[in-house]
C-alpha cells in the first residue's frame, strides 16, 4: 500500500510538471520516460540507480560543453565523452586479463614495473557485464593511473600507424574535462 502511494504521488507530480493537457496527449511510453518510480529495499540497487542517472547527466553535460571539439572528429574515430566508454576502452586495452586479443594489458603492467617501479598502481576494471556501478568503480583507477597511462600510450605511438583504440584513449585521457569527470 505504501509503495502504491509513492508511485501515485510521483505520477501526480509528473502530471503537474507536464500539464494535464499535455499528459493526456502522451503515449504511455512518453509518460514512463517523464516519470519513473523505483520501489525497492536494496541499498545497492538504489545506489546504482543514482550513479547511473548521474553518469547519464554528466555525459549530456560534457557533450554540450565539448560540442565544438567533438565536431572535429569523424565517425570513424568513434569519439565519446561517456565515462563508461572510456572505462570500456581502457579495460580492453590495458586490463591484464587481455580478454581483447589486441589489448596490451600485460605489456602495460611490465612497462609500469620497469619505468615506475615504486609508483603505486590501481588495477583497471574489466568492462564486462552490465554493472551500473562500473562508472564509479572504473573511474578511480583511470584517474589514479592517468599520467602513467598517457606515458605508456605515447610510447606505443609508431609513425604512420593508426590504432583507433589507442588514439581514443590518448585523446580522451588528455582532455581536462574528462579528467574532471573521472574525479566526480
Amino acid at each position: 500500500a505504501q509503495a502504491a502511494a509513492v508511485v501515485a504521488a510521483a505520477e501526480s507530480a509528473g502530471r503537474a510538471a507536464v500539464g494535464e493537457a499535455a499528459w493526456a496527449g502522451m503515449e504511455q511510453a512518453e509518460r514512463d520516460a517523464k516519470v519513473k518510480s523505483y520501489i525497492g529495499r536494496c541499498g545497492q540497487h538504489q545506489r546504482n540507480i543514482i550513479i547511473n542517472a548521474q553518469s547519464l547527466k554528466q555525459t549530456e553535460s560534457l557533450k554540450a560543453e565539448l560540442e565544438d571539439s567533438l565536431d572535429d572528429f569523424s565517425a570513424y574515430e568513434r569519439m565519446s565523452v561517456a565515462v563508461s566508454d572510456l572505462i570500456y576502452a581502457a579495460g580492453k586495452e590495458l586490463h591484464t586479463s587481455q580478454t581483447y586479443a589486441l589489448g596490451k594489458g600485460r605489456e602495460a603492467a611490465a612497462w609500469a614495473e620497469t619505468v615506475h617501479p615504486s609508483a603505486p598502481h590501481l588495477p583497471y576494471e574489466r568492462p564486462e557485464g552490465s554493472r551500473q556501478d562500473g562508472v564509479l568503480d572504473g573511474s578511480v583507477p583511470l584517474f589514479w593511473n592517468k599520467q602513467r597511462t598517457l606515458e605508456f600510450l605515447q610510447a606505443l605511438k609508431v609513425p604512420g600507424a593508426d590504432n583507433k583504440l589507442e588514439n581514443f584513449l590518448l585523446t580522451v585521457l588528455s582532455c581536462n574535462e574528462m579528467t574532471a569527470a573521472l574525479r566526480v
